[in-house]
């Protein structure tokens, strides 16, 4: 039985920075864990604002790099009971991959062998080779909470259960007014955030964006909620005579700017997943318009019951284009509910958790 008797979470925190979406999902899976428990917190190669982004700071004691990785390590080794809190997002699953997770299921192996609890915060599978699926799901079987944020990493049978992206547990950020479901009349604001490493968009894109824009009689703001799309959303901006928020160093400062844009938007345009959800959660009508969208980001949704939330831009009409905008700008009160629902569920889901973690709080 799990005992409380020196309890302490290892939480494994690593990420991509500067990336916002990143940094609020791992904040959001740190604030599972009660601030009187003993927390450790490992956070990989990043530089010094990744600790504070993600919550660790006053969290517990932060470790980084590979003699941080070695202190951490031995630290879980000596542990009583320990709880280890694998932190959210996509896993990739090359073949190369196979020690790392073969690692890692060492890891859970003694974690189990010490009376301890091993949790997996949501996440997806992509690019899985079947041989260090194999190893991954061996890995996962000797966990004890495990969640599937998106249908087909829940098919891949891996022990655990479905549930909604983390980040739509995400509380909405206010600050003048009401980020939730408010008047159109509130919301004046089109914006987009678009992937600086895929292909700049379609003539006919930036036309549909455009016609959407004054249809509607909105301002279109370009952002970036990731580092390497700034150059994109200074692209964006001069092609679609909007305006545009630029990156900024200080990425505690940016991400409040962009949670506060997120609040007066009607309409947020992205091919990024964590772009969608958070501005979603603020309230602002959501689409992926796209060429050739992968897939991602319609799967996450629909694991929340929000479907058509995504357009190939590569063989669709302007005039389609334009359509499925303002058909999503149309349902945005009823994209609110979605979302309001999806934060239940996430409350519901990781509930369990949570308990667990509470009651043996030290």
């Amino acid at each position: 039985m799990f005992s409380s008797k020196n309890v302490a979470v290892f939480a494994s925190m690593t990420g991509d920075y500067p990336n916002i979406g990143d940094a609020v999902i791992r904040r959001l899976a740190l604030d599972w864990v009660p601030d009187r428990n003993r927390c450790e917190i490992y956070v990989g190669r990043s530089p010094e604002v990744w600790a504070s982004q993600i919550g660790a700071v006053g969290k517990g004691t932060v470790y980084r790099g590979r003699m941080g990785g070695a202190k951490w390590l031995m630290k879980l080794v000596l542990s009583k009971s320990p709880v280890l809190l694998y932190e959210p997002g996509e896993v990739a699953l090359p073949r190369k991959a196979v020690l790392r997770e073969g690692f890692f299921a060492l890891l859970n192996l003694l974690v189990r062998c010490k009376r301890g609890v091993v949790v997996y915060t949501p996440r997806s599978i992509v690019r899985a080779d079947r041989f260090a699926l194999f190893v991954y799901r061996m890995q996962v079987s000797l966990g004890n909470y495990a969640f599937w944020r998106e249908p087909t990493t829940s098919q891949l049978g891996l022990k655990g259960k479905p549930s909604p992206d983390i980040a739509f547990s995400l509380r909405a950020f206010r600050t003048g007014g009401d980020s939730g479901i408010d008047a159109d009349d509130a919301r004046k604001l089109l914006v987009v955030s678009m992937r600086g490493k895929r292909s700049l968009p379609s003539h006919d894109w930036f036309r549909a964006v455009q016609n959407t824009a004054e249809r509607h009689g909105l301002e279109i703001v370009a952002t970036s909620q990731v580092q390497e799309d700034a150059e994109r959303a200074q692209e964006l901006a001069n092609r679609l005579g909007g305006s545009v928020v630029p990156w900024s160093s200080d990425v505690e400062a940016h991400e409040k700017s962009l949670l506060d844009i997120y609040g007066r938007a009607r309409l947020v345009v992205s091919d990024r997943l964590h772009v969608l959800a958070i501005a979603g959660v603020n309230g602002a009508s959501v689409a992926e318009l796209a060429p050739q969208p992968s897939g991602k980001v319609a799967n996450h949704f629909a694991q929340v019951g929000l479907h058509n939330v995504s357009t190939d831009s590569s063989v669709a009409s302007v005039s389609d284009q334009s359509d499925f905008l303002s058909s999503r700008i149309r349902s945005r009160l009823e994209q609110a509910e979605i979302f309001a629902e999806a934060k239940r569920k996430t409350e519901e889901s990781f509930a369990p958790v949570i308990r667990m973690l509470e009651g043996h709080a030290k």
